[in-house]
């Protein structure tokens, strides 16, 4: 406020249903015990509550159905622009999310309905952006609906900020994504003088040995889902989980099914759900050993949806929950899967390979693998057993660490 010398204004982010307006009135009325009151605390005193009443609903519905003909399938989606500006992960996210799906039937009603909303949604703040002498946005997520106004803001050279508990973003057409900048860790590493990266190398070693003594480092400050006890030493089943034979044993680290897919930028896959059906479909091919360890959070939704895709397909097993990556490496598990997840710099610190299948923190390294597409993501997996982790990882490592965090 004292930057731009503006008035703060605060928002919700999408259509309210009239019971929820209702609700609001009467919050916004009575704010002194709620969080209408905190917002005015500090300078915030108009609210703005999106509605569909000065938009042309018609020209809308025409043109949803015109963007409609052109998705014929879910790639498509993550295709998707409306006035130049790419919204098509924020729309397929948001339905995920919103219904609790694993995937998008393109041909559903719900979708349908879901897409004209989110349409209208667009416009809505796309007029207000444009019509507005707006100096700057501030949205919590860079993802869902709830980024659009952001992602709006960007395109019309407005200021976009994403800000967290833990961490405040600026958001730009480069970088519209929080976390994003990853590709250029090595370069920014580097420009650090000698004297620091020494420092900042005795950091992250010391941080992540933290991690893998069960400790709290800054991965789990800010990851309240994940279990700080993950890699703790000690912590082992009394039984071995993994198969006592001579197969190449694979580690699926699955993620959220409906939790920001598309939160670190494009995939391999159109989203969870294909990745594992892509998986399945291989192994009918080779003869490996399949073992699932389930994103903690939400933990028992995810296992329904798991055991639902996975019926007849005995090949994998669902490791218990209490499993810690630990015992997995000392057992011997010979390779790692992930979209973008935080194994792709933890299993290589033991020495086991990792295989990406999507944009990930850990782009700027090679302590990984990183497949651009389907065919060289099959070439990884048909040569797991020839697959090597360079010798120098370990410092990387602590590089990447330090970057990140």
């Amino acid at each position: 406020k004292k930057l731009y010398g503006c008035r703060l204004v605060g928002y919700l982010p999408s259509f309210q249903s009239k019971k929820k307006k209702t609700k609001n009135f009467i919050l916004n009325l009575f704010s002194f015990f709620n969080y209408f009151g905190l917002y005015k605390s500090f300078g915030v005193h108009e609210f703005i509550f999106p509605t569909t009443d000065n938009l042309n609903l018609s020209k809308i519905k025409k043109l949803s159905k015109y963007l409609l003909k052109d998705i014929k399938n879910k790639k498509d989606i993550l295709k998707l622009k409306i006035e130049g500006i790419l919204i098509g992960d924020i729309f397929y996210d948001t339905y995920l999310r919103e219904k609790d799906l694993i995937t998008v039937d393109i041909k559903s009603k719900n979708f349908k309905k879901f897409f004209e909303n989110s349409v209208a949604l667009f416009f809505y703040w796309h007029n207000y952006l444009q019509n507005k002498k707006i100096q700057a946005v501030v949205v919590s997520h860079s993802v869902y609906l709830t980024a659009l106004p952001a992602r709006i803001a960007i395109q019309l050279n407005k200021k976009a900020f994403a800000v967290a508990y833990h961490s405040v973003f600026q958001l730009t057409n480069k970088e519209p994504l929080v976390w994003g900048g990853f590709r250029e860790y090595p370069k920014e590493f580097n420009i650090l003088s000698k004297s620091k990266q020494k420092k900042s190398i005795l950091e992250a070693k010391k941080l992540l040995g933290k991690r893998f003594r069960g400790e709290k480092d800054h991965l789990y400050k800010i990851s309240n889902s994940i279990n700080v006890q993950t890699f703790l030493k000690n912590k082992k089943n009394k039984t071995n989980v993994l198969k006592k034979n001579n197969k190449i044993k694979v580690l699926i680290a699955a993620h959220d099914f409906t939790d920001a897919v598309h939160g670190m930028g494009d995939m391999i896959f159109e989203d969870m759900y294909e990745w594992i059906k892509f998986l399945i479909n291989f192994s009918k091919k080779k003869n490996y050993d399949w073992y699932i360890k389930l994103h903690p959070a939400e933990y028992d939704l995810n296992l329904h949806k798991m055991k639902n895709l996975l019926k007849g397909f005995n090949d994998f097993l669902i490791l218990p929950n209490n499993v810690s990556h630990t015992q997995l490496i000392d057992e011997g598990i010979n390779c790692a899967l992930t979209v973008f997840g935080s194994i792709g710099h933890e299993y290589p610190y033991f020495g086991v390979p990792v295989i990406n299948a999507g944009d990930n923190p850990h782009l700027g390294y090679n302590f990984n693998f990183h497949p651009k597409n389907k065919e060289e993501y099959t070439k990884l997996l048909n040569r797991i057993n020839k697959l090597k982790i360079p010798k120098n990882s370990k410092k990387k490592i602590y590089e990447f660490y330090y970057m990140k965090f």
